[in-house]
């Protein structure tokens, strides 16, 4: 028995004709959520600046002198997200500390440079 194609149907609904009866077919989109916020994104841009931060220290020394305190603002506003349930508290914290040790890091350079 072939399967019968209901002319008066949506075309999303002709396409697939072996479905049953009453099952949906879905039609969502890959969109981000509604809760999806730039705030979910904090916490790792903390990390990998932090990160940065730390190992641009000796390697590459403007650089470091930026990504340290971006580190920390991005770590503690992405903190304060995590708190409420957007984001990732661990890389928000990680990214935090990394990026203060790596500005600390710069600081301590330079002032043993200068000594």
């Amino acid at each position: 028995m072939e399967p019968t194609v209901d002319l008066s149907a949506p075309i999303s609904d002709t396409l697939n004709v072996f479905k049953k009866k009453g099952e949906h077919i879905m039609r969502d989109t890959n969109a981000a959520a509604q809760d999806d916020t730039p705030a979910t994104a904090l916490g790792p841009t903390a990390l990998v600046l932090g990160a940065f931060s730390i190992i641009g220290g000796f390697v590459f020394f403007p650089f470091a002198w930026i990504a340290g305190p971006l580190a920390v603002t991005f770590g503690v506003a992405g903190i304060h997200y995590a708190r409420q349930g957007i984001g990732r508290m661990w890389t928000a914290t990680l990214g935090t500390a990394l990026g203060a040790a790596g500005l600390t890091g710069m600081i301590s350079l330079i002032g043993g440079l200068a000594a």
